[in-house]
């Protein structure tokens, strides 16, 4: 790019410049005295001449705002009031809040004179519009509605005698079906009148007064009775096909009541009904006794020392094959039978096994687990839950699975799964382990809980350490963690910590060393982030308190320590400007003195 170009492409940016650096914003003096004298408190006279001193006396008592001080850096020329756009800012801001409350005094005026002509216009047209109502004669709501159209706001009573009117029109039309209709059997015509009354209804939610006539009450009538007589049948016949007592119930309570107004309509329904009442009753009779001998004889004790002393399952045998002799149709009953059956099989198997010398894994107690599973699935299919089949559970692990604990304790131990190890060490306790037979079960137990007390310690020592930020009980955490070979989150995060502080220490001790201000300060904020507490942030701090003079010679003599020549020489010149800066060089002599 050529010069000349450059010369010429640099003049917006030139331009910009100097309107900066000059007055942007002009009035005369009228104009401005004009433009804001509504922003004066209390207002300043209106004026027709001395604009000059009216702008001055406005820039005043603005300037005296808090948030408008900068306007007394305005200039007042001989014709003119010239500032910059800061100071523009704050007289717009101040002129915009004076119009934003005179636009809400004038909205407010605008809007009551508005609602006055409103309440004159409804004082006329409301009443016209109630009496067109309550006659419900075309002429008069049509004649209504045309005079009350004018009015800007649509009112409720306009809108519900337009739908009257149209009403109207309806009715007319719908008088002619309900006229047919009504010489018609409703039993053999329920959808059509079903869909004329539904229509009816419609218009009568909107206007009380239609379909008044005796036509449209009868048609009313009858579609009713037909309609509870259908409901009723139609409930009766749907709780007989599913059995439900209380659809039967309250579908008979309402039969009652029809039958007093219109007669006996279905005998046999309400027959079949009253049969199959008396069916559920007994049924729930029956599932009632499985239930109490259910609770009667469950299997007792605790896990590892089973009570099958008042387990007595012949008389529930015998009266699970009586309600299985009804053909039971209940559910409740269907589900007592059920439950009832695969917990009889359970308590026997129980019974029996605890009864012989059978291991965990032999036959007998397969059968427990086999039986076990099947009532626990036919409970959790209820939605139920069952202290006896937790308690025979507990006690079929305690009985099987302590060999399979233990050697997942021993990889627990050796992996230091601190979770697994807590749940082995629980279980182990739980099943009387640390007290087992077997020599190598209770060592394996033991030393699980010596690993998991040195993971605990660990982990505390380190949490202590991340928490107090100590270089000390971090360093001995890690050193713990590490023979124990532990690699897990808190170990992580203090080890990022560790390292962390270590960085920040030595940043600190070189900054100090160096004697370098800004290094200094960097250390101190950030070791007080990471709330770390060292002794040389004291000395630092006191370094950063001393005076200039004292600062700089002790920066001197630690760069002649260090050897930085360059920031001897740096310092050198710094401490000479010092020392003739603060008048301790005088006609061109230089005062000694002695430090």
């Amino acid at each position: 790019m050529t010069p000349f170009v450059l010369f010429f492409s640099s003049f917006p940016l030139l331009a910009v410049s100097i309107r900066k650096q000059g007055y942007p914003f002009r009035f005369t003096h009228e104009d401005f005295y004009k433009r804001y004298l509504c922003i004066t408190k209390p207002k300043l006279p209106r004026l027709t001449s001395g604009f000059s001193q009216g702008c001055r006396d406005i820039l005043k008592q603005v300037a005296q705002r808090p948030m408008a001080k900068c306007v007394s850096q305005c200039k007042i020329g001989s014709t003119m009031i010239l500032y910059r756009s800061k100071e523009s800012a704050a007289l717009e801001l101040l002129r915009a809040i004076v119009a934003e409350k005179c636009a809400a005094l004038v909205q407010g005026g605008f809007r009551g004179f508005r609602s006055r002509l409103l309440i004159k216009e409804l004082r006329i047209h409301v009443p016209k519009l109630k009496a067109a109502i309550s006659s419900r004669t075309e002429d008069a709501l049509k004649k209504a509605i045309d005079d009350a159209s004018g009015i800007w706001f649509e009112i409720k009573l306009l809108k519900d005698a337009r739908f009257i009117l149209k009403g109207l029109q309806r009715e007319k039309e719908l008088y002619v079906e309900l006229k047919a209709i009504v010489k018609l059997n409703p039993m053999d015509h329920f959808n059509e009148f079903e869909k004329i009354i539904n229509e009816m209804e419609m218009i009568q939610r909107r206007d009380k007064g239609a379909f008044q006539d005796p036509t449209s009450l009868k048609v009313v009538k009858l579609f009713k009775s037909v309609e509870a007589k259908r409901d009723v049948e139609l409930d009766l016949k749907e709780g007989i096909a599913q059995y439900n007592k209380v659809q039967l119930n309250d579908s008979l309570k309402r039969l009652q009541k029809i039958k007093k107004e219109y007669g006996d309509f279905c005998p046999s329904l309400e027959k079949e009904a009253q049969q199959i009442l008396t069916k559920i009753q007994s049924e729930e009779q029956m599932a009632m006794k499985i239930k109490q001998l259910l609770d009667s004889s469950a299997v007792r004790g605790t896990p590892g020392r089973l009570d099958a002393s008042k387990i007595d399952t012949a008389e529930l045998r015998k009266t699970i094959q009586s309600g299985k002799a009804m053909k039971a149709t209940t559910a409740m009953l269907k589900k007592a039978i059920k439950m009832g059956g695969v917990l009889c099989n359970l308590r026997e198997a129980v019974k029996e096994a605890l009864g012989s010398d059978d291991n965990a894994n032999g036959p007998l107690w397969g059968r427990v687990r086999d039986a076990l599973v099947a009532a626990t699935g036919e409970l959790g299919a209820a939605g139920k839950k069952s202290e006896e089949l937790e308690l025979i559970q507990s006690d079929a692990a305690a009985r099987a699975k302590i060999e399979e604990i233990a050697d997942k304790i021993r990889y627990a131990t050796e992996n230091l799964d601190e979770e697994w190890l807590s749940f082995g060490i629980d279980q182990a306790v739980r099943l009387q382990m640390d007290t087992h037979q077997s020599p190598s079960i209770r060592s394996c137990v033991e030393d699980a809980r010596k690993t998991l007390r040195k993971i605990t310690d660990t982990k505390l020592l380190l949490q202590e350490g991340i928490e107090a930020v100590d270089m000390g009980k971090l360093t001995a955490g890690l050193e713990s963690a590490d023979q124990l070979g532990m690699d897990n989150d808190i170990q992580q995060e203090a080890e990022a910590l560790h390292a962390r502080c270590s960085d920040l220490i030595a940043q600190a001790n070189t900054a100090h060393q160096r004697v370098v201000v800004d290094l200094m300060k960097n250390s101190i904020e950030s070791c007080d982030r990471e709330r770390l507490r060292i002794n040389v942030l004291d000395k630092m701090r006191a370094l950063l308190l001393l005076p200039e003079p004292k600062l700089l010679q002790r920066q001197l003599k630690a760069s002649v320590l260090l050897s930085e020549h360059a920031r001897v020489t740096e310092l050198t010149i710094r401490i000479k400007e010092l020392f003739f800066s603060q008048g301790r060089y005088s006609s061109g002599r230089c005062v000694s003195k002695k430090v």
